[in-house]
């Protein structure tokens, strides 16, 4: 069995996300408030996440293979490890860029932006934090 990453829950919002993009280019023909590159790139990447999204929900070898690997225990454990030691990296890349844009007068502001970043994701997972202890 194949290691698969695109769940069926992943595939949906991708085929959102491309319903999405083809409304804002709608919305564009009637309120013109993108550029043409803009303009281009919602429509095409609407229509192709919508397309490649369907065919994978349609395919229903894939999709079994998908529910039983979305659901195997082995699979689970290794994306939880994957998760927190990228979510780590992601700690510490975040502290040290803060303190790299800090020292650097033209981008304190980035600094900035990014402390609170940083704080908003560290009040999120403590709620989150708490909200699982309670639940398990």
């Amino acid at each position: 069995m194949k290691k698969t990453f695109f769940t069926k829950r992943y595939l949906e919002i991708v085929r959102i996300i491309g319903m999405v993009s083809i409304v804002v280019f709608l919305l564009d023909i009637q309120f013109v408030f993108l550029t043409d590159y803009m303009r281009g790139f919602n429509i095409s990447f609407g229509v192709t996440a919508m397309v490649i999204a369907s065919i994978m929900l349609l395919h229903k070898p894939f999709m079994k293979e998908s529910q039983i690997a979305e659901q195997d225990e082995r699979l689970m454990m290794i994306r939880g490890k994957v998760m927190t030691s990228t979510y780590l990296f992601h700690y510490w890349l975040m502290v040290v860029l803060i303190i790299v844009f800090g020292m650097i007068e033209r981008m304190y502001f980035f600094s900035v932006i990014l402390a609170g970043v940083f704080v908003i994701e560290y009040i999120v997972m403590l709620g989150l934090d708490m909200f699982y202890k309670k639940k398990y």
